[in-house]
């Protein structure tokens, strides 16, 4: 066991490392380009784009390629020579499209074909997967000596929720796209045009995956510098878990109650009658069981991702149906909006049209082309500096909120659910009755 004048020695020497970083940040900018043209979790518009531009590279793509290869297991020996590259982004088929293709050949005339579904925050859609299988299996079938490989790429490589996993290749961000970025920039060490663009995408998926490179670095560097270190900070981890485990709980406690109070002013009726024990569906689990097992909460300190978190029917809307508040944790950060997946709803009427352009008008994320959301937010903890409740990390400012005093904490909480009421209010604007 660690004694605590060591322990404190270490934290001290963290402690230096952070604040210097801390005092650079204030000192440099902050400007980076995949921030200024869209959404940083976009994988269609920005992430799928990216990666298929580089593979296209004129000059240095198929270096890119090949050190890609290796992330989806694809070792090429160095003699061999790609051919007859061809890759795509959003690439239509049959009753869809592919969001990555890769194809080519070797100097041995091997012919590879790779399909990437790539994932950020989303999950994988009903017989996504499959009909990604079948495109495989049709140009298999037109040519029996092609090699397919089916890729499923998400932030922290889990695996798909709806599908059999038994042939298909898991990777991510956090590990696998990461190295290959370092690999490329590696090779464009001499081409600052492209190398800097590298370095800032490697930043956005560092910031993505709720870590800091620089500082991930330095304190890598002290906790490896000696053994004593590496079994301090080892042995902080599980305490850490569970104290970041019950602030998070506290957190969702107080939500609940003040979120419920709020609806019921509102004039929400069935708040009593919300179920809390699984009957709506696996797809959406409460944070805690009853008996205040917080288990689902600590999953998530393992990379466990479970997308719990608070669930009310706002009720009937006319010639919509029920719409379902959703409030959910992602992949680190907290979410909500009107769910899909419960009860069914009526797609095709002039009032969930209205809906959809309520939605668009108040900024919500994918109105109509997500299978899970009819629209989303992302929850803020600073609504004015758009930062995001980030229950991975949980940064300086986060932690004051969770952690400070009674008073900060309720406002935290309160600017929360004035954030989430906001659908109550489009919820009246389509249906007049409510008003």
């Amino acid at each position: 066991m660690a004694k605590v004048d060591d322990l404190n020695k270490l934290l001290n020497e963290l402690m230096v490392v952070y604040k210097k970083y801390e005092m650079l940040k204030e000192m440099t900018t902050d400007f980076n380009i995949f921030k200024s043209i869209g959404s940083t979790s976009d994988e269609v518009n920005i992430h799928s784009k990216f990666i298929c531009a580089l593979l296209n590279e004129r000059i240095y793509g198929k270096k890119f390629l090949f050190e890609f290869l290796k992330c989806v297991e694809i070792e090429l020996s160095s003699h061999e020579i790609i051919e007859k590259v061809f890759i795509d982004n959003e690439h239509p088929i049959a009753k869809g499209r592919l969001d990555l293709i890769i194809e080519f050949e070797t100097t041995d005339k091997e012919k590879t074909i790779i399909v990437i579904e790539n994932k950020i925050y989303a999950v994988d859609n009903e017989g996504q997967i499959e009909k990604y299988r079948k495109e495989l299996k049709k140009r298999k079938k037109q040519d029996a000596k092609l090699i397919t490989k089916l890729v499923y790429l998400t932030l922290d490589g889990s695996k798909p929720t709806k599908s059999t996993t038994e042939d298909i290749t898991c990777i991510s961000y956090e590990n696998d796209i990461i190295q290959w970025l370092n690999e490329c920039i590696k090779i464009v060490a001499l081409e600052p045009k492209i190398r800097e663009v590298l370095v800032q995408y490697r930043a956005i998926l560092f910031e993505l995956i709720g870590k800091e490179e620089d500082v991930l670095m330095e304190f890598k560097e002290i906790i490896s510098g000696s053994v004593d270190n590496f079994i301090i900070a080892n042995s902080i981890e599980e305490p850490l878990k569970e104290v970041k485990a019950e602030l998070q709980l506290r957190f969702w406690q107080e939500l609940e109650k003040q979120l419920e109070e709020s609806l019921k002013e509102k004039g929400i009726k069935n708040i009593e009658n919300t179920q809390k024990d699984g009957k709506l569906g696996d797809s959406n689990p409460w944070y805690c069981s009853k008996d205040n097992n917080i288990q689902n909460i600590r999953n998530f300190y393992d990379k466990t991702t479970n997308w719990y978190g608070l669930l009310y029917d706002l009720g009937e809307v006319s010639d919509v149906g029920k719409l379902f508040l959703k409030v959910q944790m992602g992949y680190k950060e907290i979410y909500f909006g009107f769910r899909k997946k419960v009860e069914k709803i009526d797609e095709t009427s002039g009032n969930y049209r209205k809906l959809i352009d309520k939605l668009y008008e108040k900024n919500y994320k994918s109105p109509e082309r997500n299978a899970w959301w009819i629209g989303w937010k992302w929850l803020y903890a600073d609504v004015v500096k758009k930062e995001r409740i980030n229950m991975k990390i949980i940064n300086k400012n986060l932690a004051s909120k969770l952690m400070d005093n009674q008073e900060e904490f309720n406002d935290f909480i309160k600017n929360c659910v004035d954030q989430i009421c906001e659908l109550v209010e489009i919820v009246k604007s389509v249906d007049k009755s409510r008003n």
